[in-house]
C-alpha cells in the first residue's frame, strides 16, 4: 500500500494544484472541487494504484518462476516498443529546455526507461501526460499489466523445468478476482472525475503537439509563453515565426505592464530572435559587458565542467578535513 499510496498522492497533488490548473487547464484538473469528491477519488486512485502494483508484481514473478530469461525478454520487448514508438512518433526528445547535443537524447532516454517503469509497476495516473507517455499510450499499459500475470501463469503452467507448482486453479481464481477489482476500481475513477479529463486517458498528442496546441488555444500570455519556453524549443518549430509575430506584437506591452510571469529569469530564457530589435539593444546595453544574460544550452561538455567542478570542490573539503584531523585532533 505504500506504493499506491506515493502513486496516488503524487497525482492528486500535481493535478489540484492552482498553479498547474493554471498553467495548463486542457490536462490538469480531473479531480472535482468538493471535499467528498476529492477524499472518494484520492481513495480510488489509491485502490487503482493497489491492484495494478499487485498484479504486475505477481505477473512478473510468474514470469520469474518460469525463467529469468522469459522474464528478460518479455520485459525487454515491451521496453523496446515503448522507446520505439516514441521515435517513430517523433516524441523522444523531452520538455526540458535547454538540452542540446547528445546529452538530450541521454536524458531522453532516462526519463523514459523511468516512465515505463513508473507507469508499470504502479500506475501513476500522472504519467499519461503528452510530455511523459502520452494518454493512449498510458491505458495500454496499464490494460498489459492486467493481461501479464494470465500470460505468465499459463506459461507457468506449462513449463515442465519448475518443482513444486503452487495451486493453479487458486492462482488463477485470485487473478481473477483482482482483476475484476480493478476493473471495478476503473469504472468508479471515472465516474468521479471531470468528464471532460476523460479524453487525456486516451488522446494521442504528442508533447510537441500538445504545446502548440496549448499556445495556439489560449489567450493567456501567460500559458502561451510557457508552452513555448517553458519547453524544449524543437516542441514548437513548426510555428517558429508565427511565435516570434507574436513576441514582437507583446513584448513592449508587457514591459509597461510588467505581469508577475515577466521576469528576469523568464526573459534569460526567450532567444534573441523573439526579442524586438530595440528591446534587444536595449537589454544587451543594459547588462554588464554589453551583453543580456540568456539561458546557456547544456551539452556534454557543460556537465564535464560542472562534474570537474564538483570533483575539484570534494578534493578541497576532503583535503581541509584532513588538515583539521591532524591538527586539531579530531580523530580523538
Amino acid at each position: 500500500m505504500t506504493t499506491a499510496f506515493s502513486s496516488a498522492t503524487l497525482s492528486y497533488d500535481v493535478d489540484v494544484s492552482v498553479k498547474n490548473r493554471k498553467k495548463n487547464p486542457e490536462f490538469y484538473g480531473y479531480v472535482k472541487d468538493s471535499n467528498l469528491e476529492r477524499i472518494s477519488t484520492f481513495v480510488v486512485m489509491m485502490l487503482l494504484a493497489a491492484f495494478h502494483n499487485l498484479s504486475r508484481t505477481i505477473g512478473t514473478a510468474l514470469l520469474l518462476a518460469v525463467s529469468g530469461t522469459t522474464t528478460f525478454i518479455f520485459l525487454g520487448a515491451e521496453m523496446a516498443f515503448y522507446i520505439g514508438y516514441k521515435v517513430l512518433r517523433n516524441d523522444f526528445v523531452v520538455w526540458m529546455p535547454g538540452l542540446e547535443g547528445v546529452i538530450k537524447y541521454i536524458v531522453a532516454l532516462l526519463v523514459h526507461v523511468v516512465t515505463k517503469v513508473l507507469v508499470d509497476f504502479t500506475g501513476m495516473i500522472h504519467l499519461r501526460g503528452p510530455k511523459l507517455m502520452g494518454g493512449s499510450l498510458f491505458t495500454f499499459s496499464t490494460i498489459v499489466s492486467q493481461v501479464l500475470p494470465f500470460v505468465a501463469l499459463s506459461l507457468y503452467s506449462a513449463s515442465t523445468t519448475i518443482e513444486n507448482k503452487k495451486n493453479l486453479h487458486e492462482i488463477n481464481i485470485a487473478l481473477i478476482v483482482q482483476a475484476c477489482s480493478w476493473g471495478l476500481s476503473v469504472i468508479a475513477f471515472f465516474g468521479l472525475i471531470k468528464r471532460e479529463k476523460w479524453s487525456t486517458f486516451y488522446g494521442m498528442l504528442t508533447g510537441a503537439q500538445a504545446m502548440i496546441q496549448l499556445f495556439l488555444s489560449s489567450e493567456d500570455p501567460a500559458i502561451k509563453t510557457y508552452a513555448i519556453f517553458g519547453n524544449h524549443l524543437s516542441f514548437t518549430t513548426s510555428i517558429k515565426d508565427e511565435v516570434i509575430t507574436y513576441m514582437h506584437a507583446k513584448w513592449a506591452e508587457w514591459e509597461r505592464t510588467q505581469p508577475a510571469w515577466f521576469t528576469p529569469k523568464f526573459i534569460a530564457t526567450v532567444g534573441d530572435e523573439f526579442i524586438p530589435g530595440c528591446a534587444l539593444q536595449q537589454l544587451n546595453e543594459a547588462a554588464a559587458g554589453g551583453t543580456r544574460e540568456k539561458l546557456q544550452p547544456t551539452t556534454i561538455s557543460s556537465m564535464k565542467e560542472v562534474v570537474i567542478t564538483i570533483t575539484t570542490v570534494d578534493t578541497i573539503t576532503d583535503v581541509f578535513m584532513i588538515h583539521l584531523y591532524k591538527e586539531i585532533g579530531l580523530h580523538r
